[in-house]
């Protein structure tokens, strides 16, 4: 089973996105999930003078958590097997923060020629999980963060390893 997905942003001429992205589940009869997208967002999409049509909501971006002016590829592979899960997710985002507006949509950038904020990120994490209550899906997992930002020659490192007990609840509440 492959489906393929996209969505397309226009607002004027200078404001666009995209998003692209293909999910394949148990092909050759695999119980495997694998799934790639890309993202991309000019500068300036999300900001107006105008409050009501920033996209914002009680000052928080409606839009990507990285904001505008970004490109993003997304990778993610699942394989089950019995009630055994590995997983594997890794994330790759070149953002320009021209101006110094990047993630807050509220802000229009100023100086249109100026890449001194502009940043790459790098995330990466697998994990191995034991499905224990697959009514509830309660598992018991074991996973390592790793993450890269660099940004005009300064590179930070942040990895960690963390055991953690995961259950899918309802969320009946608003999370900002």
């Amino acid at each position: 089973d492959c489906k393929m997905y996209s969505q397309l942003l226009l607002d004027g001429k200078a404001k666009q996105g995209v998003q692209l992205g293909a999910n394949v589940r148990n092909e050759f009869a695999l119980p495997l999930v694998v799934q790639v997208e890309f993202n991309q967002v000019s500068k300036n999409t999300y900001t107006y003078s105008d409050s009501l049509s920033n996209y914002t909501q009680l000052s928080q971006a409606l839009a990507h958590p990285l904001g505008a002016d970004f490109k993003e590829l997304n990778f993610q592979i699942n394989y089950r097997y019995k009630r055994l899960i590995l997983d594997f997710n890794a994330v790759y985002a070149w953002v320009s923060n021209y101006g110094g507006a990047g993630q807050n949509v509220q802000k229009a950038s100023q100086n249109q020629n100026s890449l001194e904020n502009s940043y790459t990120l790098g995330f990466v994490q697998p994990s191995i999980a034991f499905l224990v209550n697959p009514s509830n899906n309660l598992q018991v997992k074991l996973g390592m963060n790793k993450r890269v930002l660099a940004n005009q020659g300064n590179e930070q490192n942040t990895s960690y390893v963390y055991f953690s007990l995961v259950s899918a609840l309802n969320n009946l509440y608003f999370d900002f």
